[in-house]
Order: structure tokens, then C-alpha cells, then sequence
């Protein structure tokens, strides 16, 4: 299928007032806040896709981005999603999200992929996965799959609305005080696509982050030489599973 025939939209998870939320280092409102905002604008600047924002956290940053709405090039969704149970982590706040977003967006309701990302982090390389989904047949879901494929990288993920949905019916099961995490579910969400005859592909490319992790408080930064290794080994990776 032709880069001409798929629509393809990009939507950013975001948190910004944690308030407390729990396995969340990073809690600063205003810094969170800053990070999204420096995140929309690279994908702004980045590619020509419409982008879809969500927030679960009641922060409406619309004032800052008005030409871009007013264009249809970003979609700006906020809900106050964060009143569930505390121990069931940011996962499930995820899920929330997500959901929200698949009920609400007329950008994701008229979009045959979704290029889904935690909202602070930058993709550097976010082009080379997207062009690589343009050119996958009936693709339904691609992904990094870590730890020797079983581990789904949630930070970075690229699927169907059909996909999301399934993903979403699993949210019940995500709790991470039980250390059954977000990732968990997105991997077994790929296996019972894939067993139900859907085609899942693996990332090509090693995802080049940079930002910084709400989880650990970290900084993300791939560095060139790093990132060239490991791309190396991605590619080589993609081509034995060929």
C-alpha cells in the first residue's frame, strides 16, 4: 500500500499535574508542563501529521498552540482522569488516556494509524517509523519488543484503532503495585492480535528518545555513537526476523 493511503496521526499521552501519582518521580507541574509543550512543537516542526494531545489531568495548554488548532494540525483533548485508585499506577492512567482519546478525537476516529507517545519525550528518528508504517500492508501494530521480545516499549508504539481498542479492554488487568504493568498488556494485547491472524511488525529502527522519564526523574538522551550501534543491531535484528 502506497504512502498516499493511509491517514496517520500522532498522539501525545500526557500528565501534567500528577499530584501524588504513584511509581512518578517526576511531580513538578510546571516543568511536566514546559516538557509537553517543547514535545507538541517538535512534532509540529518535525512532521505534517495532524497531532492529537490528551491530558489527564485537567491542564488545558490550547493558549499556546491557537494557530495550529485553528488549522486542524493539532487536537487538543483535556478530562480529569485521574480519579481511580492510586496503586494501580500510571498505567492504568495510560489506558485512561487512551480510551478518552479513542472516544473523543475526531482526528483518531478518521485515522487508519496511530502513532502513539508519551507525551514529554521527543522521537528523534519518529519519521523513519512512520514512513516504515506506510509501507507495511494491513499493519495493526508495530513495536520495540525488549528483553528478548518480552517487553513491549510503550513509550513508542505505532497501531490500528482496532488495536487500541483491544488494548484498552485489557486496562482492568494493569496494576503495578501487583507489578503487572502497562507494558505487560501492550505485549499481550500483540500476542492475541497476532494469534488472531493481524500483522504485527517489529521496530526496524532503534527509537532514539530524548526528554525525560517521569518514571525514574532520568534524562533521556541518546547520544550518536550509541544510537548508531544499536540502530545497527535493530536493522540486523528486523532482517533475521524477515
Amino acid at each position: 500500500m502506497g504512502m498516499t493511503k493511509k491517514k496517520i496521526c500522532i498522539l501525545l499521552t500526557s500528565c501534567i499535574n500528577p499530584n501524588g501519582m504513584s511509581f512518578t518521580k517526576l511531580q513538578d507541574p510546571e516543568l511536566r508542563c514546559q516538557q509537553y509543550i517543547d514535545a507538541v512543537n517538535f512534532y509540529l516542526a518535525k512532521t505534517d501529521l495532524q497531532v492529537v494531545f490528551v491530558d489527564n489531568s485537567g491542564v488545558d495548554i490550547s493558549n499556546h498552540f491557537t494557530t495550529f488548532i485553528t488549522s486542524n494540525r493539532l487536537e487538543i483533548l483535556t478530562f480529569n482522569g485521574n480519579n481511580y485508585d492510586r496503586s494501580l499506577g500510571k498505567g492504568y492512567g495510560e489506558a485512561l488516556i487512551l480510551e478518552h482519546a479513542l472516544e473523543n478525537s475526531a482526528v483518531i476516529r478518521s485515522s487508519d494509524l496511530i502513532v502513539k507517545i508519551t507525551g514529554r519525550l521527543k522521537v528523534t528518528n519518529v519519521m523513519a517509523l512512520i514512513k516504515q508504517a506506510y509501507n507495511i500492508h494491513n499493519l495493526d501494530i508495530l513495536a520495540n519488543l525488549r528483553e528478548m521480545l518480552s517487553y513491549a516499549d510503550s513509550r513508542c508504539f505505532i497501531g490500528s484503532p482496532a488495536f487500541f481498542e483491544e488494548l484498552i479492554a485489557h486496562k482492568a488487568e494493569i496494576n503495578d503495585t501487583e507489578k503487572v504493568n502497562f507494558e505487560h498488556i501492550l505485549l499481550k494485547t500483540i500476542h492475541i492480535r497476532m494469534d488472531a491472524g493481524h500483522r504485527f511488525d517489529l521496530s526496524k529502527y532503534f527509537i532514539r528518545y530524548k526528554g525525560m522519564s517521569g518514571t525514574s526523574g532520568t534524562t533521556l538522551q541518546h547520544g550518536f555513537l550509541y544510537w548508531f550501534f544499536k540502530n545497527l543491531k535493530y536493522m540486523m535484528r528486523y532482517r533475521l526476523n524477515k
